[in-house]
């Protein structure tokens, strides 16, 4: 799977998720790519949410 905007694939931002929330791992350079995931997820259903 390719890259998204900041060079990291599907599978990168599941590894983050992984080991920062259900392994609850300090690991702070996956902060950022985390971030913009649930920002893109928050954005994606609150948007969807509001049409309904």
């Amino acid at each position: 799977m390719s890259g998204g905007k900041d060079g990291l694939s599907q599978e990168q931002y599941d590894a983050a998720l992984q080991y920062l929330v259900v392994e609850d791992q300090s690991l702070p350079h996956l902060v950022g790519p985390l971030r913009i995931v649930l920002n893109a997820l928050q954005k994606h259903f609150y948007t969807k949410r509001q049409n309904i």
